[in-house]
């Protein structure tokens, strides 16, 4: 008589993927599910609608319609509602503005604290899909939106983390140019490392790697990281001597 080896690895993972949400979710609470890793990515229908949603973005990004800005908050939302991880809230009116999206982890999510680094309670999202009726001309973020997205993050909500999500990305020939040095300076003004905030550019490149198979929380580490890494760098620099000798003569 034949013995009865079981469900591969493969089998069982595909199994669980096929359970509905809600119940994806229990077993994972209850440690029944290997691990953070295999939780992370896309499944291969999530993949699949994440390329049709990005392919209408592509295409409003060039429409006159007043109404494309529509199409990357789908996106977003698609991007965090897909993982068992977060929770997305609906649109929240503060006294002096309207934030896209934000996010917390969900009840799953906070089982896995400890690989998601979202520097507090909140994380949110911004969408800025400017677009031109060129594909060739980009339409950049500059420094007035990045000013009001840290004044949102610093006076509006108990979140650090914030992510501006574009095609065309942040202004700047550089690193530390235009908008893209704002977000530098913005997260070195504050010494304490609990007190730093983090402002993440997420462009068309962004969303191409995510088409490419690679995960969204692997992308938004790194970005974390990068800029971590930026500070570092600053912390270490000291006043030469000669500096003061120049400035007093």
């Amino acid at each position: 008589m034949a013995q009865d080896k079981g469900l591969s690895i493969q089998q069982l993972q595909q199994l669980i993927n096929d359970l509905p949400l809600e119940e994806r979710n229990k077993l994972l609470i209850n440690g029944s599910i290997a691990s953070y890793e295999n939780e992370k990515a896309f499944t291969t229908e999530q993949l699949e609608e994440y390329k049709r949603l990005y392919q209408e973005f592509l295409e409003s990004y060039t429409s006159k319609s007043n109404t494309k800005g529509v199409y990357l908050e789908k996106l977003v939302r698609f991007i965090f509602q897909s993982s068992v991880f977060f929770t997305t809230l609906p649109n929240i009116h503060t006294s002096t503005n309207e934030i896209d999206v934000l996010v917390k982890l969900s009840d799953v999510g906070k089982q896995y604290e400890q690989y998601i680094d979202m520097k507090g309670q909140y994380l949110l999202a911004e969408c800025k899909n400017y677009g031109t009726e060129s594909s060739k001309k980009k339409k950049t973020i500059g420094v007035t939106w990045v000013g009001k997205f840290c004044s949102l993050l610093l006076f509006q909500t108990n979140a650090r983390v914030g992510i501006l999500f574009s095609h065309d990305g942040l202004a700047g020939r550089g690193k530390w140019d235009s908008a893209k040095g704002l977000v530098r300076k913005f997260h070195y003004f504050k010494e304490a490392d609990s007190d730093k905030l983090y402002i993440l550019d997420f462009n068309s490149n962004d969303f191409e790697r995510l088409v490419n198979g690679e995960c969204f929380l692997d992308l938004f580490h790194q970005k974390v990281e990068e800029l971590e890494c930026d500070t570092n760098i600053q912390q270490n620099i000291t006043t030469h001597p000669a500096e003061n000798h120049t400035a007093n003569s």
